[in-house]
């Protein structure tokens, strides 16, 4: 649908590359090489627009040349503005300012879905530099800019969320892949759910798979689960596909929720030692079909478990690391390791 996002980069410390930047960036997915288009502050030449017009293809400068002051700034507020296929980029260094447009490119998002979000980059690995971001807004254009449209208002997406009331949860990162999760929740069951949810948006059209390894997974609560999940919405009755361990080292499960509000449906569980096993959730291109699989090590043959048919309303769905308690006072931990999403022409997303 159409945007507009606004954002007041307030502050770009510790750059050490001229190149660096920070921004707004609309981006199709998160593969390394996906179309995207970006209003950046730059380490040391003032503001930009820059796009990658189509996936893989070499990211150009979307517009006019760099927008500079003497000094150059070391803050600026940026605000892209989406309406149809046309993107435009305005910048000004004062909240007073009137906006100064600094480019526009045509670009196509696939189903016309994209991620909404700030970016940084210190351009050096052996770097690190820090955005301080202020008066974020993600809203529908209210003026006439390229073209009229009859796009519907974007949603704001948050990738951590607290469903079904859950207690605040959170993700730490171990180590290159792997990360750790405490989640609260009373369940993923019946017609309502309750968990902590680490997910993307992903369109629906493709076929994908969702692959990670639990290498660890803490819990006498016999209602605690921790895997991967394919969910319509964030909503508490969503319709949604899981696989994952359970607790009491009972195995790995595999549950459908088939439609929103229905009564969540058991397929099949088995025995996995120690709660470690590598999950996998399948989906056809066109189909809302979802299959199951395990295996327990990377080398062995991946094991089905079920297939059910799910019920998906939109045109994306939410993919990604879910966890509950299964109890009202308690918490769990979950470590995933090697978490991908990989479509059929192999492209990946990591968190």
């Amino acid at each position: 649908g159409d945007v507009d996002v606004i954002v007041h980069v307030s502050a770009f410390n510790d750059v050490y590359e001229t190149y660096a930047k920070t921004g707004i960036m609309l981006r199709a997915d998160n593969s390394h090489d996906a179309t995207f288009v970006m209003g950046a502050l730059s380490g040391t030449k003032g503001a930009i627009m820059f796009a990658r017009k189509a996936k893989a293809k070499h990211a150009t400068h979307g517009g006019n040349n760099y927008y500079v002051t003497n000094p150059v700034q070391k803050s600026s507020w940026i605000r892209l503005t989406k309406i149809g296929e046309g993107v435009q980029c305005f910048f000004k260094n004062n909240e007073d300012e009137e906006w100064k447009l600094k480019g526009t490119v045509s670009i196509r998002f696939p189903e016309d879905t994209y991620r909404v979000g700030l970016a940084v980059t210190s351009r050096h690995n052996s770097y690190v530099s820090e955005a301080v971001f202020e008066d974020w807004s993600v809203d529908k254009p209210s003026f006439p800019t390229i073209s009229p449209t009859v796009s519907s208002a974007p949603t704001v997406w948050h990738p951590l969320v607290e469903i079904g009331g859950a207690r605040e949860g959170s993700k730490t990162y171990v180590s290159p892949g792997k990360y750790r999760y405490r989640a609260y929740g009373t369940g993923i069951w019946g017609t309502s759910d309750s968990f902590f949810y680490d997910n993307r948006m992903r369109g629906l059209g493709g076929a994908f798979d969702v692959i990670t390894y639990i290498s660890y997974f803490n819990t006498a609560y016999g209602r605690a689960k921790g895997g991967i999940m394919i969910r319509d919405t964030n909503d508490p009755d969503s319709a949604h596909a899981f696989i994952g361990v359970r607790g009491h080292f009972v195995g790995v499960t595999f549950q459908t929720r088939a439609t929103a509000g229905a009564i969540t449906e058991h397929h099949q569980t088995n025995f996995v030692p120690n709660h470690n096993t590598w999950v996998k959730l399948s989906k056809p291109a066109d189909s809302g079909t979802i299959t199951a699989y395990y295996r327990i090590l990377d080398t062995d043959e991946w094991m089905e478990l079920g297939s059910a048919d799910i019920t998906f309303t939109g045109q994306s769905v939410q993919v990604g690391v879910a966890a509950t308690a299964g109890s009202e006072s308690a918490s769990i931990y979950l470590d995933t390791v090697g978490y991908e999403v990989i479509d059929q022409n192999s492209s990946t997303e990591n968190p």
